[in-house]
């Protein structure tokens, strides 16, 4: 287990148009200084902002954003990850795509769908925790909505080291991004990196970023604010270790299994 350094990206977002959104985010690498990280992270349905729109925005695991992650992490031999409108066995998922050197590495379908937007309407729900090893680091990724169910992130018995959050959460409850974020740390022994949108969407709905990368203290590492572009961090191995024995909190965790 090495230290692992994250650069989240907290942009705008283009609006339910995949070709034009996958542009933009193209441009934003072209045109801004790339920094060097392990793992790169974008937020929630990146190349088309969180629209329901669901049928006119799906791609599926062929499709022409799935292909320039994996070219990137290809040519830079890099992690990236991010979500976008997947269409699958008649389904559409809010996923999760994590793509790496050695190719197509996984993903993660939102299991908690927002219903107060109608996402649990033109998406189907995921059923499964998907957690990767880099630079041995045990990662688990979770989507927007999810960070405010503490028991599906429960890291029981220290199942994973780093927590990634991809989200589009709006400006209007921005507090409650700070406060779960540090709280998912704190009570999961956990590192944490959230990443947030800015700019406004099609539903001219404001998003301030406060894009973040904390300890497993619940303190920061490194925090974008409001201003659009990079934001990048590393994780100390021994620092999170160290805590972990000096403050073994978890071993006192109560047990349960979900149904």
């Amino acid at each position: 287990m090495q230290d692992l350094t994250v650069a989240l990206l907290q942009v705008p977002l283009g609006w339910e148009n995949p070709k034009q959104g996958l542009s933009q985010i193209q441009k934003f690498f072209q045109s801004s200084q790339l920094p060097d990280a392990d793992l790169y992270v974008l937020p929630e349905m990146f190349t088309t902002g969180f629209t329901m729109n669901a049928s006119s925005c799906a791609e599926d695991m062929q499709g022409p954003a799935i292909q320039w992650m994996l070219g990137f992490s290809r040519d830079f031999g890099k992690y990236i990850s991010g979500t976008l409108i997947i269409e699958e066995n008649g389904h559409r998922y809010n996923r999760l795509v994590l793509c790496g050197p050695e190719g197509l590495c996984g993903h993660y379908d939102k299991k908690h769908l927002f219903r107060m937007a109608g996402e649990d309407a033109p998406y189907t729900a995921g059923t499964h925790k998907f957690i990767y090893t880099i630079k041995g680091w045990r990662i688990s990724f979770w989507i927007c909505y999810d960070l405010r169910f503490p028991i599906w992130m429960r890291n029981s018995g220290l199942s994973y080291d780093l927590a990634v959050v991809c989200a589009n959460w709006p400006e209007r409850r921005v507090f409650h991004w700070d406060t779960l974020l540090k709280a998912r740390a704190i009570e999961n022994q956990s590192c944490v990196a959230g990443v947030n949108r800015t700019g406004m969407d099609g539903n001219d709905i404001p998003y301030s970023g406060h894009s973040i990368l904390l300890d497993a203290t619940g303190k920061s590492i490194a925090e974008a604010g409001e201003s659009e572009g990079w934001v990048i961090g590393s994780f100390s191995h021994s620092e999170l270790l160290t805590y972990r024995e000096k403050f073994a909190a978890w071993k006192d965790a109560d047990a349960f299994t979900l149904d």
